[in-house]
């Protein structure tokens, strides 16, 4: 049987001219609450992860992008328990991760098991010393080696107290240029993510029995400009120790995720929200934008009053009045684009 490949598609890239890889930071890299990443998934027969070094040339032009999405919804919606957190979101069936982005890092702070997606966890893994994935500003050649160290703290009283101490180390092992099925970038940068740890079980006799140790590897392209990677090269831990492969694309998918094109842009917080939510603007010149909320099928539920926005940033209340619960979507439109963001009403 074929295992697949994670593509994500984005519009509208763009080649950074820097020379040596984009030089990357929290604005090109570092996911805030309402950044939604959708990928699509793809054959991943006879794909290699490809070799490092300057100058070189990555060759996936002849991937087999397939129909399944992908999707990372980065939220605030479980972070109460870390002070320092910025944002969370789901990167696997229940499996919810907590990060911390700033000027200064990009840090995995823990992580939350939801056996029903949404739902209270049922434990929580607080990292005492956090994973480290990036120090900003984070160029070719340059290396961070940290360790995790973190204790699951279990919902029910019933399940033991589990340990977690590995070891995170990020490499910015290559640049050149990366050809993807329809474009080809110039000028990118390539980043390997190593994690290897073990959970252990705490009992009385020894004090520490291991339940699995794991290890993950990542590669990802960017190119200074996509918070979400160009291409993402997956190699995680499967049944009997057999090592799964998937890859994760960007060309053209999803618009909010354009530094360089978005003329304007706006997040939406909290989300998920009862029912009301604080919609951020932020536009390039004086406009006019209307405001609209639709259901998954596109219907236009609620249509609020255009308004007037000045150059910048503006906050505008919203009220979902007596909407069911469920997932909806919030429309800007204005001469200068138009922008749609995903929200989750409770």
């Amino acid at each position: 049987m074929k295992t697949t490949i994670l593509i994500l598609v984005f519009s509208s890239l763009c080649c950074s001219m820097f020379s040596q890889g984009p030089t990357l930071t929290k604005q090109n890299t570092g996911p805030q609450p309402g950044d939604v990443f959708v990928g699509l998934y793809a054959d991943t027969t006879g794909i290699s992860i490809g070799a490092s070094g300057a100058n070189h040339l990555w060759d996936y032009s002849n991937l087999i992008i397939g129909a399944t999405k992908n999707e990372e919804d980065y939220t605030t919606n479980d972070t109460s328990g870390f002070p320092a957190a910025t944002a969370s979101y789901y990167y696997s069936a229940g499996m919810e991760n907590v990060i911390k982005v700033d000027t200064a890092e990009y840090s995995v702070l823990g992580e939350l098991n939801h056996p029903v997606p949404y739902m209270a966890p049922v434990t929580t893994m607080i990292y005492s010393y956090p994973q480290k994935i990036f120090s900003y500003p984070f160029n070719f050649s340059d290396e961070i080696t940290n360790p995790f160290v973190g204790l699951i703290l279990p919902y029910y009283q019933s399940i033991p107290a589990t340990y977690r101490n590995g070891i995170s180390a990020t490499f910015a092992d290559g640049w050149g240029t990366l050809l993807l099925p329809s474009k080809t970038f110039t000028n990118v940068l390539r980043v390997k993510i190593i994690e290897d740890y073990t959970d252990s079980i705490v009992t009385t006799n020894p004090p520490h029995d291991t339940l699995m140790n794991v290890h993950k590897e990542q590669y990802l392209w960017y190119d200074g400009i996509n918070k979400n990677p160009l291409l993402k090269i997956l190699l995680t831990p499967g049944i009997n120790n057999k090592i799964i492969k998937s890859i994760l694309v960007a060309e053209g998918f999803n618009g909010i995720n354009n530094l360089s094109d978005c003329k304007i842009e706006f997040n939406l917080y909290p989300n998920p929200a009862d029912n009301h939510s604080m919609l951020t603007v932020t536009t390039t010149e004086r406009v006019i934008v209307s405001i609209s909320i639709l259901d998954m099928t596109g219907i236009e539920m609620v249509k609020l009053t255009a308004q007037t926005f000045n150059l910048g940033t503006s906050f505008v209340p919203i009220d979902f009045g007596t909407l069911p619960g469920g997932l909806y979507f919030v429309k800007c439109e204005s001469s200068l684009g138009s922008v749609v963001k995903k929200i989750i009403l409770r």
